[in-house]
């Protein structure tokens, strides 16, 4: 890995640096189109069709934040970014899972949808600012009232469905299977290996690409990766751009390491990007458990930064088929 930039220590005010990547955001990227009112005073006349779900998914102008677009997904597939605007959708009668990002904020809402019903979804966002790390907070909520909502719909623009993909730097490695993520939450022990799960929760900034001795394990915003290897010493790297973290560490054999890889809206001790050994494992797992276990893999920014030759892959405990999940 390149060696550490030349930085300098600024005064620790997260709350300004997160206003400042907000008027960013807002500089340099737009929400999707809207359709023309008359196509939106038609959508709001509120025809459900008897075979189908109507859900209207939405979001108020909002200081906080406000001018910050939400990528929105429905069952994996991009609809589009929002900022102020609602989505009109039409939707087969089941379960279906909403997905609403900003940066590596990223919130779920999984809803049953009836046949002939008509659904309202409102995005609400608040920040936290009870740390240094000035977390954004932001919700699904379900609206009962059908009058409240369409006298805020009725303030909106029609938002078009689909436009540019999300941006790249929000994403990260491939989620593992249900089956996979439960087994790695029972943090067994290997008697021979050094068991390592290294995790990101929430945070400030977007993805982060983590490596052990130069080989890439993939890109982490929020979620958690989980390696067995020979005991020894060993060089864990964090890096964002010109942003980089090293910490060395001696793993023993029959031991679980938890290790946090976090972000800062301010510079700490130099560094944006820090390495934290979590010495309490009961605080580890907890914080573990609400997040889901990612796949080893993928290319980096920078290939030349990494060495060619795959050395980790998942525990074998973790597979769910005799098929070794190496790295690319």
């Amino acid at each position: 890995m390149k060696p550490h930039q030349p930085i300098f220590l600024y005064k620790k005010i997260s709350w300004f640096i997160f206003i400042l990547l907000g008027l960013m955001s807002l500089a340099s990227c737009a929400q999707n189109a809207a359709y023309p009112e008359d196509k939106k005073r038609e959508a709001l006349r509120i025809k459900a069709n008897p075979e189908m779900a109507l859900v209207y998914l939405y979001r108020v102008k909002n200081f906080v934040n406000g001018g910050v677009n939400m990528e929105i997904t429905l069952d994996g597939e991009f609809i589009g970014k929002v900022q102020e605007g609602f989505f009109h959708l039409e939707l087969q009668p089941g379960w279906h899972e909403f997905q609403a990002t900003f940066g590596p904020f990223v919130r779920k809402q999984r809803i049953q949808l009836e046949r002939g019903k008509i659904y309202f979804l409102r995005l609400e966002t608040e920040a936290d600012y009870t740390d240094f790390n000035s977390h954004m907070r932001f919700n699904f909520e379900r609206i009962g009232n059908r009058n409240f909502a369409l006298n805020e719909l009725q303030e909106l623009p029609m938002l078009q469905v689909g436009g540019t993909e999300p941006n790249d730097n929000m994403m990260q490695n491939t989620f593992a299977n249900s089956k996979e993520d439960r087994a790695a939450k029972n943090f067994k022990a290997n008697e021979q290996k050094a068991t390592l799960y290294i995790y990101r929760g929430k945070e400030t900034f977007p993805n982060i690409e983590v490596a052990i001795n130069q080989s890439y394990l993939g890109r982490l915003y929020l979620g958690y990766f989980v390696v067995q290897m020979e005991p020894g010493e060993y060089s864990l790297e964090a890096s964002r751009g010109w942003m980089i973290d090293e910490l060395k560490i001696n793993m023993q054999k029959g031991e679980v390491y938890f290790i946090e890889v976090s972000t800062y809206l301010f510079f700490l001790n130099g560094h944006w990007l820090h390495w934290n050994v979590i010495d309490r494992q009961d605080v580890a797992k907890k914080e573990i458990q609400n997040l889901e276990l990612l796949e080893i893999g993928g290319e980096p920014d920078h290939l030349e930064d990494y060495k060619q030759s795959p050395q980790f892959a998942m525990p074998r405990f973790l597979l769910s088929s005799d098929k070794d999940k190496t790295l690319n």
